[in-house]
């Protein structure tokens, strides 16, 4: 079948097709999902167990041990990694990279029944398995409710539900998590001379509490017509329901709870996170969309219910925004409009220069289409718009011309030499057509190891392909149709008796002249462009070498890690001496928010997680403009470095890629352990001696001071012991 020829007799059919890609590309265009970055499946799970009062030693044979021989016993299991501490296990699970993302909701449901048949063999006093398998949510929308020092945690915790209530509903929200919550709790402050007084035991108070303030069945009562429900209200509804509760003493006597401990509202000490933001303390909140949902119409529904929240908020008590993925995927987007008219202008205006203003408007014309028909692919496909999609039309943008010059270049030099317009453009197209295929087709597969690639980071990158393919592809086929039969109209037809060589000019006879020179001296031009190909390999070898390139945004992040036995509170009077000294008087950052205890909700797709470590602190700065943002970093990192020697702190500006752990691992496994403490303390120190080496560390961090009394049981075994006072 000829193509050409066929479009130019049924342009009807080829205006339809033509209309159906540009009005589809443009409602596509507001379609299709925008996010900040592609998506990709993070293939790890986290199981947390609590073990109170155990040691490390006792909470990974007891609880962290059993756990991973249940889960060995899982298919396509790529690594499992373990942290045992005082009270707390911690296991992470690693997927095969090459497991497909379809398969993971599988694979995750075997692990919870894995977590299931072991949970029952775990020793009394283990709490519940804690599975969590969604690292792959982004809160892409981040905000941080804040107040004043005249608020309690219970008013930031009570605005910030009303927040989470008021924006779950929002079509394209498909969940909000709120970060830096505390957990309310009544403490009992027991006086031990009391106690010892009355002879009462405290785990009799305890017990005394627990069943009282269980939910009972009590039953029903069959009367007949009705069946009444029995209620037996029994449970404590205030405070003071608590300190009404009557202990029975050794003696036999009663007395009230109220006069033997103090009863008061409070938080859990220590708490497991805190947060802060420009000083104050906060509860961030995240929202995560769904993968197919559009971060920008979403993120902008969210903002305008949080603007009419914002009139209700008290005096003192602010909203601000960390981290705006769809204000961010919104300039990317509109940056993308404007590389799309620049490109046709570039385009058109180089082909005005060289070809002439009507070839300009036929190949100019051939990118729109082009853009407009890949767009509505990918809509079909569900591929969204995205950093790396939006990439892949830019570096499509010099190619998708390609195919349409030749066509109108063979058409141009057929008219000049006499054809009809008709003749010259089936020619040009027919003649060149396979040709041209052949260099498409080289040309996408050239991408197609992105694709094909199977890393899970490599799905970062697998629309690039995608994108390049489509667009490529439709540029062939337009070049055979489309520029056909528009150049049927927009070129002139050859003049009556016109005949001559297009190529009989100063220019082309000076170009002959020197191809003739390069063809007759060969070894010498062969030479040349072995040499030039060597050339370009070395230079390429002492490039930096970087996959993933740095973003340009205004913000960078670091992780602060103080020595092992810090407290939560100890890390915060840390942080709000940082802030205090350095942060609030820098005039280059514009914002700062504090994670304390763990890392922040996955804000940005390429964001690590550690935690819950009370030790542990991450900051996000935003700095006043972009270009500001790398010298900022290495400022911030030289302030920690010189005034706080004892925090190791790992600063880094926003990357495309995961953030590993570190740029490198070793490890060693083992049984004997003064082995495993002597092999990596001799790693440290080798490390250590090579300057590019820096922020050396192992997972087992420093020795902890612990307090252990002695307690003899023999001597003890028969005395009374009694408080005075």
């Amino acid at each position: 079948m000829n193509i050409p020829k066929y479009s130019l007799e049924n342009q009807k059919i080829i205006y339809f097709f033509l209309a159906v890609m540009l009005i589809g590309g443009i409602y596509s265009f507001f379609k299709l999902p925008k996010k900040e970055d592609s998506p990709f499946v993070i293939k790890q799970a986290v199981l947390v167990t609590q073990y109170p009062g155990a040691t490390p030693q006792e909470v990974e044979k007891l609880v962290t041990e059993p756990i991973e021989r249940e889960i060995q016993a899982m298919s396509d299991v790529f690594q499992i990694k373990s942290e045992s501490y005082f009270g707390m296990s911690k296991i992470s699970i690693e997927l095969q990279p090459t497991l497909s993302p379809d398969y993971m909701p599988v694979k995750w449901d075997e692990l919870r029944r894995k977590v299931a048949n072991i949970q029952p063999r775990l020793p009394s006093g283990a709490s519940s398995i804690s599975v969590s398998d969604d690292f792959g949510d982004v809160f892409g929308i981040y905000y941080a409710l804040t107040a004043d020092e005249g608020y309690t945690y219970d008013d930031l915790r009570n605005w910030a539900q009303k927040i989470k209530t008021e924006l779950s509903p929002v079509p394209g929200v498909q969940k909000v998590y709120l970060f830096g919550e505390q957990t309310q709790v009544v403490n009992v402050k027991i006086s031990i001379p009391k106690l010892a007084n009355l002879g009462i035991d405290p785990n009799a108070i305890q017990q005394v509490m627990q069943t009282q303030n269980l939910l009972v069945n009590t039953g029903d009562i069959n009367t007949g017509n009705y069946q009444l429900r029995l209620r037996a209200e029994g449970t404590y509804k205030d405070i003071q329901d608590i300190r009404d509760q009557l202990i029975v003493t050794k003696s036999g006597g009663e007395v009230r709870l109220g006069d033997i401990a103090t009863v008061e509202r409070g938080y859990m000490d220590p708490p497991s996170n805190l947060m802060r933001v420009d000083g104050k303390r906060a509860i961030g909140i995240g929202v995560a969309t769904g993968s197919k949902d559009d971060v920008v119409a979403v993120g902008n529904a969210v903002a305008d219910h949080l603007a009419e929240m914002e009139q209700l908020f008290p005096v003192g008590m602010d909203l601000k925004t960390i981290y705006p993925e769809n204000k961010i995927a919104d300039e990317a987007n509109n940056g993308f409009i404007l590389n799309l008219i620049e490109s046709l202008l570039i385009v058109i205006v180089i082909i005005f220069i060289v070809m002439g203003s009507r070839a300009g408007m036929l190949v100019g014309s051939s990118l729109l289409f082009s853009v407009g028909g890949t767009l509505l692919i990918m809509l079909i496909w569900g591929v969204g718009l995205n950093r790396t999609s939006l990439a892949a039309f830019i570096i499509a943008m010099g190619m998708l011309v390609d195919n349409a010059i030749v066509v109108t270049d063979n058409a141009q030099v057929g008219i000049k030499r006499g054809l009809s317009r008709y003749q010259a453009l089936i020619d040009g197209a027919t003649k060149p057509q396979w040709a041209l295929l052949g260099a498409t087709f080289i040309a996408v597969c050239s991408f197609l190891p992105m694709y094909l690639a199977p890393a899970s980071v490599a799905e970062i990158v697998k629309p690039l392909f995608i994108v390049l393919a489509v667009s490529l592809g439709l540029s062939w086929v337009l070049a055979l149709t489309q520029t056909t039969t528009f150049g049927n109209f927009i070129l002139k037809e050859a003049k009556p008796g016109e005949n001559k060589d297009p190529y009989d000019t100063k220019l082309y006879h000076k170009f002959e002249s020197v191809l003739g020179r390069l063809i007759k001296r060969r070894y010498v031009t062969i030479s040349t462009v072995v040499a030039t190909l060597f050339l370009s390999l070395f230079v390429m070898s002492i490039m930096p070498q970087s996959f993933f390139p740095i973003m340009s945004k205004p913000y960078f992040r670091a992780d602060l890690i103080f020595p092992e036995g810090y407290s939560i509170y100890d890390v915060e009077t840390n942080v709000k001496k940082i802030e205090e000294e350095y942060l609030s008087k820098n005039e280059n950052i514009k914002s700062y928010s504090f994670t304390l205890g763990g890392s922040p909700v996955r804000y940005y797709l390429a964001s690590s997680s550690i935690g819950p470590k009370p030790n542990f602190a991450n900051v996000l700065i935003e700095t006043q403009d972009p270009e500001d943002a790398q010298a900022e970093e290495g400022k911030f990192y030289d302030y920690m470095v010189a005034n706080y020697p004892n925090i190791l702190t790992r600063s880094a500006l926003f990357a495309l890629s995961p953030v590993p752990d570190a740029a490198i691992e070793i490890g060693f496994i083992g049984d004997n352990v003064d082995t495993l403490v002597a092999l990596t303390q001799r790693a440290q120190e080798i490390a250590r001696n090579y300057d590019q080496v820096m922020e050396v560390r192992n997972s087992w961090g420093n020795k902890v001071p612990v307090w252990k009394p002695l307690y003899s049981q023999e001597k003890a075994f028969g005395y009374e012991w009694r408080t005075f006072g």
